[in-house]
């Protein structure tokens, strides 16, 4: 048997990758409309919270259509089961 990883290791390593990924930028990017709003910048501020707001968004939207895609899968082989 090969010692490779399984393809859905694969898949987990680079979710959780991709997820500090979002974190990151996130952090960031929420960190600028901070500073931004302490300096006076509020119209830039609010832009900066505006697209933190769209990148969680999106990335919770991603998460549920991965979780969606793994319960057809799971649907699909229960079906083929029976």
């Amino acid at each position: 048997k090969k010692k490779t990883p399984t393809l859905e290791e694969h898949v987990l390593l680079l979710k959780t990758e991709l997820d500090q990924i979002h974190k990151r930028t996130i952090q960031t990017i929420d960190g600028e409309a901070k500073h931004a709003t302490q300096v006076g910048y509020t119209k830039e501020a609010d832009v900066g919270n505006l697209i933190v707001q769209v990148t969680r968004t999106h990335h919770d939207i991603q998460d549920i259509r991965h979780q969606v895609e793994q319960a057809k899968l799971r649907l699909t082989t229960d079906v083929k089961l029976r």
